[in-house]
């Protein structure tokens, strides 16, 4: 299943402390093609009883991703973030930024690709395509030397054709959503509770 991270709803702006500069150039390195479109859904588990929480969006400038973190450190749960590097915050840029993302990783949890900008691949060339998915990459291995070889993605908004499967597979496993809890829709934190705890019966 899929929780957002409820600072960093689709599409969000800079943060305020993101700057102008832009990110600072990294080395492209495609991956090879893989055949095949590989692909996991939570619910293809075996354990029935067995959710997944992933948190899209992040790292977020208004600190929201350290309370999930907190929370899952309390209550002795792993999550998957997947995360962008200028979205709403700048990951080069932001030197919390990436102290979030090593907190991540010395916690225990999975990092996920998911762009550099939170770009509708459906909506960019091939290249481009390629480009954003490998920039998170070399950004991550960059300033995050800590962090493992990322194998998993997810494109944003969901987004996804057959264009775009061959160009995700090379970078992992795609990470489909069951339940989303709708957060950007919500206004409190009952909300996003009712919308996940509501779906996980069916």
């Amino acid at each position: 299943g899929e929780i957002r991270d409820a600072a960093a709803p689709d599409a969000a702006p800079m943060g305020p402390d993101a700057g102008t500069g832009g990110t600072p150039a990294v080395s492209h390195r495609p991956r090879q093609a893989v055949s095949g479109f590989p692909e996991v859904r939570g619910r293809a588990l075996n354990d029935p009883n067995a959710i997944i929480l992933t948190f899209d969006d992040g790292p977020d400038g208004s600190r929201n991703t350290d309370k999930i973190l907190d929370t899952l450190k309390a209550e002795n749960v792993k999550a998957t973030f997947c995360v962008n590097s200028e979205n709403a915050w700048n990951i080069p840029l932001v030197a919390a930024a990436q102290d979030v993302v090593k907190r991540m990783i010395a916690e225990g949890h999975d990092l996920c690709n998911h762009t550099s900008k939170h770009t509708d691949l459906t909506k960019v060339s091939t290249m481009e395509a390629d480009k954003l998915l490998a920039d998170l990459d070399d950004v991550v291995k960059m300033y995050i030397p800590s962090a493992p070889t990322l194998t998993l993605t997810r494109a944003p908004f969901m987004a996804v054709n057959a264009n775009v499967r061959p160009i995700l597979a090379k970078y992992g496993v795609h990470l489909q959503v069951d339940i989303s809890s709708q957060d950007f829709a919500c206004a409190n934190a009952a909300c996003v509770v009712n919308n996940v705890m509501g779906a996980v019966g069916r």
